[in-house]
């Protein structure tokens, strides 16, 4: 709980490529794991809002600090706005970029995700 990797998303995972990309990067935090192994509420790092989503999203958006995640390049925020599900195959030595140790940051966001899916 709390590793954060560097994962390649496409648009079925939400995710919108940019300058005919196929493909884009986005960090995953792992919350946890499901019963068949799979990474559960993997939540993605973004280093700004979108001003064009609805308040049912920007409303759930975390904000991190380079200070709190040292991997991160810039501070970010962490869309907490619904539950993100990938195989463990596409997580490795090779995707980890570090890990979340701020217990107070962990907390805000299972608890935004609880919010979230009424948990």
């Amino acid at each position: 709980m709390g590793d954060v990797h560097l994962i390649a998303h496409d648009q079925n995972k939400c995710i919108t490529p940019k300058d005919g990309e196929t493909q884009r990067e986005k960090f995953f935090t792992v919350l946890g794991f499901d019963y068949s192994d799979n990474i559960i509420s993997g939540l993605l790092e973004n280093s700004k809002i979108n001003n064009n989503y609805s308040s049912s999203i920007t409303d759930y958006q975390l904000p991190v600090t380079t200070e709190q995640c040292l991997f991160l390049q810039h501070s970010s925020f962490v869309n907490c706005s619904r539950l993100n599900i990938a195989s463990r195959s596409k997580f490795g030595i090779h995707t980890y970029r570090g890990t979340i140790d701020d217990e107070e940051l962990m907390e805000l966001i299972v608890g935004k995700q609880e919010a979230v899916e009424g948990v």
